[in-house]
């Protein structure tokens, strides 16, 4: 998912092949609540790489065990519910886990957007469309790897079925901009793979 333009880039961390790395584009943002934010977000980067083994990135080894669980959607009467698929017990990298988090959220994001009476207006479609748009708006454009491309496909196309996942697209990412200005919120802790 690219940023919005309302998203301002605030830092970034970079490995070099040298085994250093780069911490630049630190900008200061005096509407952020918590000092030094974004020193201390790239600060936990360059830290991440220098305790891995050989330069890399510690946490791209680091494994957790907890129980999993998938969110997914079903039909209630005329609107979309969410719901949870359990995986069990699941040994994750901590990218893994926060990917899931990611998927978890933008599930939520999208029934509270396609169960508003007031989006969608122009188009006739029922419930199960609506779940049916969704899981491919989430699956095939924000995790596909080329959503992004994708998304460029369809900003002019006449086909409705297109301009129902623009919309949805649309919708998905204004509410999750506007969730991670929010400082306390959870959601920022994974800004970077929102932002990726």
């Amino acid at each position: 998912m690219k940023p919005s333009s309302s998203l301002k880039l605030i830092g970034s961390t970079r490995a070099l092949g040298t085994g250093k790395i780069v911490v630049n584009n630190v900008e200061e943002a005096k509407d952020y609540v918590i000092p030094f934010k974004s020193f201390f977000h790239e600060l936990g980067h360059a830290i991440d790489f220098f305790a891995g083994s050989g330069n890399k990135f510690l946490s791209i080894y680091f494994r957790y065990t907890s129980y999993e669980f998938i969110a997914r959607t079903e039909l209630s009467d005329s609107t979309i519910a969410r719901a949870y698929d359990s995986k069990g017990e699941q040994a994750k990298i901590i990218h893994e886990w926060a990917a899931n988090d990611v998927r978890n959220e933008l599930y939520e994001v999208g029934i509270d957007f396609l169960n508003d009476p007031a989006n969608l207006q122009s188009f006739q479609i029922t419930a199960q469309d609506k779940q049916d748009y969704l899981k491919i708006v989430i699956e095939d454009y924000f995790f596909s790897g080329i959503g992004w491309a994708k998304y460029d496909l369809i900003k002019n196309s006449n086909l409705t079925r297109l301009k129902i996942i623009k919309e949805i697209y649309d919708g998905i990412q204004i509410e999750i901009s506007n969730r991670l200005t929010d400082q306390d919120n959870i959601s920022n802790l994974a800004k970077d793979i929102y932002g990726g």
